[in-house]
């Protein structure tokens, strides 16, 4: 096939349907994290407007009692059937595990980021069978859906009563009770309805620097999970990164002029992103507040980038420790003793939380590793850890089931690596994005102390201000909801990655290798499989941006052209089997009588 010159029409917008401000009844967000998952929701009024501190709801009490986050775990029977997700999945999983039944999947988002992608990609269960990611997926969402947002048939009037009567309480503790009548009223003026599915506008947040691969696979699996129907408009995707961006813009949490720019460091359990708005710990991105008729809005400035390095990445650090002293089959044994294992992994996630980088850590281990049954080739645990302490020089301590890890290694060896992958990573895009005043620190990692110091010390000697909004673990969740209200209010992102169609051209000796010569039927010279770049890697691309061509058939009586749409991660391939070229789609066209497309 052939092309015309290039056009680009970046008024025209025939994605309006998914950017304009939405007619939803409600909008639900769902954060589904690499450790943890909640969700928000709010009642946008037809205009739209809505007051990010008192109208976005968070979910409330899960089945085991908890609020807040809980954990992203999925249990299925052996038939795949749902039996339970978060902190119950864990709880129910003990006596199965026993039995040697059931399926239990912890940490199975990364498998996104850290394997190669196709359709049928399997994630692996505790105890090693294997299901197809997108059923892992669904069943989770499935749940969120079912049980916490679509099961209640209380009237959305007593919906409201009910959750900000729990506010009013807040108002009265604060001295601020003459302000009651009217949160309530405004939140109870509308008439009593039920909300049905159809009239909620779903999102679901995504790592930033995930690719195309893995956000078709949470978007097939929310249609699974009935968040949305294919080719609809009634599920978004929201980057966490800038629904972290927009909370904290919308919030109040940050206050900045036109034109400023920012980022945004997401301190998540699985991945960092880079923005260039914003950073986030396993990723980070640039951003700039500009000022439209939807108010406050945010432009990317630099790709997002990033990498695996979220917090779970120190927690596998001393589970590593914990093989390296007592032996990897003694540390295996620990995982099947779910109940043990699942503390053991609390334990080392609230302590990792709580490091100020000068308090010594004590981890309360499993009875498997302190046992005294013999412990590969040591007799006792105390002579496992002594025999450790000698071999490095580094004095550990255990008594009884407590271990003492000294502050110094756990900072230096254990935390200390992961930290300074981000802070490297913040200081580079800061020397590339000059223009950045502040660093804003979101997830629920941010909360560590060792964390914020080793970001403030990095940009100390600039004229830059670390942030680090109420409630950083919420921010993603909560932006998302604002995101849904109004997608538009992301008015350009950049490219990561160059996209086109695969193309077939005139040979041209000088420039095609002459194994990609291909003869027409008429006998007419093409050289084929050539990457014709519709987006640059890098390209700014503002709301609405559309590219035009025009193509003909190579043959005289072809019926139809079948368009295969690639990705690269470099500005300028040449062909489709360039280092890293994806293809990430196809779509087939009907050719007209003059064969011009």
């Amino acid at each position: 096939m052939r092309k015309s010159p290039f056009m680009s029409n970046p008024e025209k917008n025939i994605f309006s349907q998914y950017s304009a401000p939405t007619t939803a009844k409600c909008v639900a967000a769902i954060d589904f994290g690499t450790s943890g998952t909640g969700f928000a929701y709010a009642f946008p009024p037809s205009n739209g407007e809505i007051d990010p501190k008192s109208d976005i709801f968070q979910n409330g009490e899960w089945p085991d009692g908890t609020t807040g986050k809980t954990k992203t775990a999925l249990l299925l029977d052996d038939e795949n059937k749902f039996v339970a997700f978060g902190r119950s999945a864990q709880m129910m999983y003990k006596p199965l595990a026993l039995k040697g039944k059931g399926k239990f999947f912890q940490f199975f988002k990364m498998d996104l980021y850290t394997q190669e992608i196709d359709g049928e990609l399997q994630v692996k269960a505790q105890d090693g069978k294997s299901l197809p990611v997108k059923i892992v997926f669904a069943e989770s969402l499935k749940f969120i859906r079912n049980c916490k947002l679509l099961s209640c048939p209380t009237p959305l009037a007593f919906q409201k009563l009910k959750l900000f009567l729990h506010i009013a309480v807040k108002f009265c503790m604060t001295g601020n009770s003459a302000r009651i009548p009217a949160v309530l009223l405004k939140q109870i003026r509308s008439t009593s309805y039920r909300i049905a599915p159809d009239e909620i506008k779903w999102v679901l947040t995504v790592p930033t620097i995930w690719g195309d691969a893995a956000k078709q696979i949470m978007s097939e699996a929310a249609n699974m999970a009935g968040l949305g129907t294919d080719g609809g408009h009634d599920l978004l995707l929201a980057l966490e990164a800038e629904a972290a961006s927009l909370w904290c813009l919308k919030s109040g949490n940050i206050r900045m002029n036109d034109g400023n720019q920012y980022m945004v460091v997401d301190a998540g359990g699985g991945t960092v992103d880079v923005l260039s708005l914003f950073v986030l710990f396993g990723y980070v991105t640039v951003h700039e507040k500009y000022v439209t008729q939807a108010g406050d809005s945010v432009k990317e400035v630099a790709p997002a980038n990033g990498g695996s390095w979220g917090s779970s990445t120190i927690d596998q650090r001393v589970f590593k420790l914990l093989e390296d002293i007592f032996g990897k089959d003694r540390f295996e044994a620990t995982k099947k003793d779910i109940n043990g294992y699942i503390k053991l992994q609390e334990d080392v996630e609230s302590s990792k939380c709580r490091f100020d980088g000068n308090t010594d850590v004590i981890l309360v281990l499993p009875n498997v590793l302190t046992g005294v049954l013999g412990i590969d080739h040591y007799p006792t645990a105390n002579s496992a850890v002594e025999a450790y302490s000698e071999a490095t020089k580094i004095d550990f301590v255990i008594k009884g089931s407590n271990m003492l890890i000294p502050a110094k290694y756990f900072r230096e060896q254990l935390m200390g690596p992961i930290i300074k992958i981000t802070v490297q990573h913040v200081s580079t895009i800061i020397q590339k994005c000059d223009q950045i005043r502040h660093v804003i620190l979101v997830g629920n990692f941010a909360n560590c102390t060792m964390l914020q110091e080793e970001i403030q010390l990095a940009v100390s000697s600039k004229d830059i201000k670390v942030i680090i909004p109420n409630c950083p673990g919420e921010a993603v969740m909560k932006g998302a909801v604002l995101f849904g209200i109004n997608p538009g209010v992301v008015v350009e992102r950049v490219s990561r990655f160059t996209y086109g169609v695969n193309l077939s051209k005139p040979f041209d000796q000088a420039l095609h290798p002459q194994e990609k010569l291909k003869l027409t039927k008429d006998g007419r010279a093409y050289c084929v499989g050539v990457f014709d770049t519709l987006v640059r890697a890098g390209q700014p691309l503002v709301l609405g941006y559309t590219v035009e061509r025009t193509y003909e058939a190579m043959e005289n009586d072809q019926k139809q052209i079948t368009f295969r749409i690639y990705s690269s991660p470099r500005p300028d391939p040449k062909f489709i089997d360039d280092f890293k070229a994806k293809e990430i789609g196809t779509v087939t066209i009907r050719v007209s009588q003059q064969r011009e497309m």
